[in-house]
């Protein structure tokens, strides 16, 4: 987005802010930072400031399809008590991290605030780390959504940067755990995507963050628990062959071995010298040929090879011929049926 485009958002975001306050009840609204308004105003009659907070925040995402957060720090009796009140609602605006944004937030001084402490039992931790050594990384996923439930389902909000904190050693364990079972190649991509957590801006954001580390993980773990990785390869090679008609994608062939995508790419090409997409023309066009010889029509063989577009498949089988479908059956059947020596059947 352009930056004039942006100070436009941010201007009628302003606005917006300034009309919504000025319906209810008298108030002043200035920008603090780039992206970070503040509203001193009295509060209104007809309304306590959390609803009025919530109609500014509705207002705003109505009008520039925008989300917005709000921090409401505790009322005040004397201009001195401001800054108190600023550093509540900043205080308020840490829970953005566990939510995702996008509401209205109370400061909360609650005295259960030590009780919050995000928890989770050792057991827990050690089946989580169990399943990970063994692959199992469904079982994994359900654990690790266990323990972030839980921190949710208290009564009071853990604080956000306690949470940030644990899920971190916690995906520090986890590396441990790959760690034992990983090349050097494979550690150190560990290790970056480790390093990247670090940038977290959401809750949600971290918890993906761990996911994704898990899959890539167990990935690994799951070629440590095959001898060759040739046999997973060729396990994909069989499934290609059998579903040439359908329109076969790198995740349909990586299920199929039980690999992340990434990681089945990667492995499918080492082993091949090509990609899977490459493969897949290759041997598309290889059975066009056998096909072509034995007489069936055109678009037929299109149709059994997965290609609704018959002008596309000339085109492909053409790029990789040299020929159209009609030329190669004429030269080659021809050759065929006078025993040319020099022709070799094509498998």
């Amino acid at each position: 987005m352009a930056v004039s485009e942006v100070e436009l958002i941010r201007f009628a975001v302003q606005n917006i802010l300034e009309e919504t306050v000025a319906a209810y009840t008298q108030g002043i609204v200035f920008r603090e930072h780039v992206n970070q308004f503040v509203i001193v105003m009295n509060p209104p009659s007809s309304l306590d400031a959390e609803q009025l907070a919530e109609k500014c925040r509705e207002n705003v995402c109505k009008h520039t399809y925008q989300t917005v957060s709000i921090g409401l720090g505790g009322g005040v009796e004397e201009a001195g008590q401001l800054s108190v009140s600023y550093a509540q609602a900043m205080s308020a605006l840490t829970n953005t991290f566990l939510t995702g944004g996008n509401s209205v937030y109370r400061y909360v001084e609650s005295p259960e605030a030590d009780a919050a402490l995000p928890r989770y039992s050792y057991d827990k931790e050690k089946e989580l780390l169990y399943c990970l050594r063994s692959a199992n990384l469904a079982k994994a996923e359900e654990q690790l959504e266990g323990i972030w439930n839980e921190w949710l389902s208290a009564p009071v909000l853990p604080d956000p940067a306690i949470v940030k904190t644990m899920c971190l050693e916690l995906a520090h364990s986890i590396h441990r755990v790959f760690s034992d079972k990983a090349s050097d190649t494979e550690v150190k991509t560990l290790e970056k995507k480790l390093a990247e957590m670090n940038g977290a801006a959401s809750f949600e954001e971290l918890r993906r963050q761990i996911r994704d580390f898990c899959r890539e993980g167990c990935s690994y773990v799951q070629i440590r628990q095959t001898s060759d990785a040739r046999v997973l390869v060729e396990r994909a090679i069989a499934h290609i062959n059998g579903n040439l008609h359908r329109n076969l994608s790198v995740a349909d062939c990586a299920r199929e071995v039980h690999l992340s995508p990434s990681y089945f790419s990667n492995l499918f090409k080492k082993e091949m010298g090509m990609t899977l997409a490459q493969y897949i023309i290759s041997r598309r066009m290889e059975k066009a040929k056998e096909l072509v010889l034995e007489g069936m029509q055109v678009q037929d063989i299109a149709v059994s090879l997965g290609y609704e577009d018959r002008p596309y498949f000339t085109e492909l089988f053409k790029k990789y011929t040299g020929m159209t479908p009609t030329d190669f059956r004429s030269k080659y059947s021809s050759a065929v049926q006078r025993g040319n020596s020099d022709f070799v059947s094509p498998e």
